[in-house]
């Protein structure tokens, strides 16, 4: 099947609707792209319009798998075995590395970050152009420069919008774990002299922490430990604790909407100490925020929908 067959079914499976507008987005892109011959890997014969995509984006974005599944359908390679890895990598990287006693730099000429890095510059320098899915971390934004940077093709897909997006059902679950197991209050670093947020859910059930972490997508819990003496209960206990800012912003955004009165204003106060604003408020409002960048002009094109592709790419 010629590729504008493809791309055509594709407009048809689609539809008008917003669920599939990145599904559209990606047909646009291969269509500007492939203009490439390439030689099979297996010096099989020449191949016209297949190419090599290195798929860019975060280890905690469910649609990554989607997208490159999409891609490969049209019979394109499509690299993006860093996704096996698990939303949470960085993260028992960090952890591992830290209770080592070694700094960001010190691990940085680790074997495990040396070997990972190795790895994913081996198939970007492969790669005939670059798509990069928001949202999406440093990492993300890094690769797509260097492939740029190389003279190869490089696309943005912007997040959906906040009428696309729509929160999974769970993260109801979770706001009702906050507001019966959690708080969140402000802390002070005395070595950077200044307060932090720190949200702690607490509960005897390991299997209910586990869940948290998998649904959020982010953040990690300790324990059990055991209780006082002169505490209520006897049961050990686990703790879900988020201190970083922009994760905290993230956690209250999904949950906020579904808030009572008590904890919101746990939440505001926590937030006026800090000297925070208070923009994570908005019901209904997605749980990420995109930050504007001028930087993001770099990119060959930055689209939301399909049909504004049609305008910029020839």
């Amino acid at each position: 099947m010629k590729l504008n067959q493809w791309i055509s079914s594709l407009s048809v499976w689609g539809g008008s609707g917003g669920e599939c507008s990145g599904l559209l987005v990606l047909a646009t892109l291969v269509r500007s792209a492939v203009h490439y011959r390439r030689v099979s890997l297996r010096g099989l014969a020449s191949v016209e319009g297949l190419m090599i995509i290195y798929l860019i984006g975060s280890l905690r974005n469910p649609e990554v798998p989607k997208a490159a599944q999409v891609l490969r359908g049209w019979g394109h390679e499509v690299f993006d075995e860093w996704y096996s890895a698990g939303p949470i990598a960085d993260d028992c990287w960090k952890a591992h590395q830290s209770a080592k006693g070694l700094s960001f730099i010190e691990a940085l000429k680790g074997y495990a970050a040396q070997h990972i890095y190795d790895f994913d510059l081996h198939h970007i320098k492969r790669a005939d152009i670059g798509i990069l899915l928001l949202p999406a971390g440093n990492s993300g934004h890094l690769e797509l420069g260097y492939l740029i940077g190389t003279n190869k093709p490089g696309y943005v897909i912007l997040p959906p919008n906040e009428k696309q997006l729509k929160l999974s059902p769970d993260w109801k679950w979770v706001a009702g774990l906050f507001e019966g197991e959690g708080s969140i209050t402000a802390s002070f670093d005395k070595h950077q002299n200044r307060f932090y947020p720190k949200l702690t859910i607490g509960t005897t059930d390991k299997d209910v922490l586990e869940k948290l972490v998998k649904i959020v997508g982010f953040g990690k819990f300790h324990g059990p430990y055991k209780r006082k003496s002169n505490s209520f209960g006897k049961k050990p206990i686990y703790f879900f604790q988020l201190g970083d800012i922009e994760q905290v912003t993230y956690f209250l955004r999904g949950v906020w909407s579904d808030l009572l009165a008590r904890r919101r204003q746990q939440v505001m106060t926590t937030f006026s100490k800090i000297g925070l604003g208070d923009d994570f408020k908005y019901q209904g409002k997605p749980p990420y925020d995109f930050r504007w960048d001028v930087m993001y002009n770099f990119a060959t094109a930055v689209v939301e929908t399909a049909e504004e592709l049609k305008e910029v790419i020839p």
